[in-house]
């Protein structure tokens, strides 16, 4: 019953309910072998999603055409509070979250493959895996825009003109990517690689090309506006309910 309760929150969380996120993931790595204290972990977002069930996620789009991204890591989170003799408890969170138009279009909370040696490293794989999903979501709203407005250049960042809407259509503006690590940001844009940090495997490295030629910027945010802190850790319940507020509307 575990598994398959889990299995429904999982399938609620990445859909309508980014809130419950980060907890429901907590409780699907226990899915092969549950104690009472995961149960009732579980039992706990039950209540709380039956004293929210009216309410929903409430899209208010702002005028800029633009997908964003907030990004944020929990470096070796669980050490101290999970067996410190597994591999895993010292293994950092990613948590982001894309939006497009000012509305959450994607959320992801989960548990690096890599163990970072430092906050910058985790906050950087972070950064990284954020970039994949953020390009490729670029790269789908620049085709949409090509055939539903039929201009001639797919790839294009500027406003064209479209013979069939006989209007202008808007581009895509550069995305904003708002991290909380100040010597992470140092390192996404620097030109050049540190010494310091060769050890970082390659694939992390790629999206500094859309740094580089300003289709993506790189952006520091206080921590305390920071979206996608629910996605790597448990929050005070006041710092929760301003996260939710401003990615559900309520």
């Amino acid at each position: 019953k575990y598994s398959t309760i889990v299995g429904m929150l999982l399938y609620l969380s990445s859909n309508t309910r980014p809130d419950i996120t980060f907890a429901v993931h907590q409780c699907a790595r226990y899915s092969h072998n549950p104690k009472q204290s995961h149960a009732k972990a579980v039992k706990r977002i039950i209540r709380y999603l039956k004293g929210t069930k009216d309410k929903g996620m409430t899209f208010s789009p702002t005028d800029e055409f633009s997908v964003d991204c907030f990004v944020d890591a929990d470096f070796a989170g669980l050490w101290g509070v999970e067996y410190d003799q597994d591999p895993v408890s010292v293994k950092s969170r990613t948590g982001y979250i894309i939006m497009f138009m000012g509305c959450p279009l994607l959320w992801v909370s989960k548990l690096q493959t890599q163990i970072a040696l430092s906050t910058m490293e985790a906050e950087y794989i972070a950064l990284s895996t954020a970039m994949r999903e953020l390009i490729a979501i670029r790269e789908v709203l620049k085709e949409i825009r090509s055939l539903v407005f039929c201009t001639d250049d797919p790839l294009s960042n500027s406003p064209a003109y479209s013979m069939t809407a006989k209007t202008f259509v808007p581009c895509i503006a550069p995305s904003q990517v708002y991290e909380d690590n100040e010597a992470c940001l140092k390192f996404a844009t620097l030109p050049k690689m540190s010494p310091r940090t060769k050890h970082i495997a390659i694939p992390y490295h790629f999206f500094r090309s859309k740094v580089t030629n300003l289709e993506i910027k790189v952006l520091p945010i206080d921590t305390t506006n920071q979206l996608a802190d629910q996605f790597t850790k448990g929050l005070r319940e006041e710092d929760f309910v301003k996260a939710r507020k401003r990615i559900l509307g309520w």
